[in-house]
Order: C-alpha cells, then structure tokens, then sequence
C-alpha cells in the first residue's frame, strides 16, 4: 500500500514539474487529455478547417494538413488565463500546446522556427526554441467561447505572460498571431 501510495505522489510531482513555469507556479491546466497522438493518421477535415499546416509535416489533404476544430481539440486541451496586451483584458484561453500540434504534425526536430501566415497576410516567425521552452498556445477559446474570425479566431497564438513575465514587451506582443491561415513548417 506505501509503494501504491508513494508511486501516486511521485506521478503528481511530475505533472506538477510538467505544467510549471520559471516562477514555479503552474504555467497551465490540462482541461483535456489527448487522444490523437504522434504517429497517428491525421483524418482529413470534415468541417472547416481551423489552421493549415504546410512544409516539413505528414499532409491530409494534398501536400497540406488541414485540421478542423474537432481535429485539434483532439490532441488535448490546456487553458490559462492571461492578461491580453491586445484586448487589454484578463482572458482565458483554451487550445493546444503549439509544441503538441507540430509533434502530431511530424514536425522535424532540425527546423528552428515556424512561419505563421494570418488570414490579412502578417506574418511572424517564431523559434522553435521557445515553442520547447514556453507553453506557447495555439487557441480555439476565448472565454470559454469558440472564437470566430471577426474576434481574431478560429485560432490565434497566445503567450503565458501570466507564468513568465519577462515576455510582456513589444517583441513578444508582435508573435500574439491572429486568424491564422497556415503556419509553414520549414
């Protein structure tokens, strides 16, 4: 029974190590466990598609990969609450870990950094060393709500300025992607 006991509190610490930030509190929740994992076939859309992938990934749909709402949400929902430098406002966002979707993606370890293109054609580039780092959200929810194009969705990127605050300036603010069209993995 200790061993069983023992066993679960080592299991908690490591979630809790997991889903820290640099300050030691936690960086994120887990609203939902995933059940599309690397290595699996990636369904095509049967809605309309949320994000495209293009470059180095395994592709669904011609040489893209196309993910709808449901599709994504299936790799595991995570969610925070940040203060929004954009909307001026404390939001709680919910989506996917960026660093989950480009290893379901089959993203190469040798690329050093992903183009994401919007829907009004700005573009950012973002290392994939704080894509590794940082909890770096691709989200699908603001507010609990599915977000639509005309409020920055159906997904944008988010940053965990809440957990690390040494991101909170101008540079960073300028990664918070909207109404993102494709991300281009190199």
């Amino acid at each position: 029974m200790k061993t069983l006991m023992a066993l679960a509190l080592a299991v908690g610490a490591l979630i809790l190590v997991a889903c820290s930030s640099e300050g030691g509190g936690p960086a994120f929740v887990r609203v939902s466990e995933g059940t599309l994992k690397p290595g699996n076939e990636i369904p095509a859309p049967t809605g309309d598609p949320v994000v495209t992938l293009s470059g180095e990934v395994t592709p669904n749909v011609g040489d893209s990969l196309e993910f709808d709402r449901e599709t994504i949400e299936s790799i595991g929902l995570i969610e925070y609450t940040v203060d929004d430098p954009w909307e001026n406002a404390s939001v709680t966002y919910t989506g996917v870990l960026l660093s989950d979707l480009l290893e379901v993606a089959g993203a190469p370890s040798s690329a050093s950094a992903i183009h994401l293109v919007a829907l009004d054609d700005y573009a950012a580039d973002i290392s994939l060393a704080d894509v590794e780092r940082l909890p770096i959200m691709l989200a699908t929810r603001s507010d609990g709500e599915y977000m639509e194009v005309v409020d920055g969705g159906p997904t944008r990127i988010v940053y965990p300025y809440h957990a690390y605050p040494d991101l909170e300036d101008a540079a960073t603010n300028d990664l918070w992607v909207w109404s993102i069209a494709r991300i281009e993995v190199p």
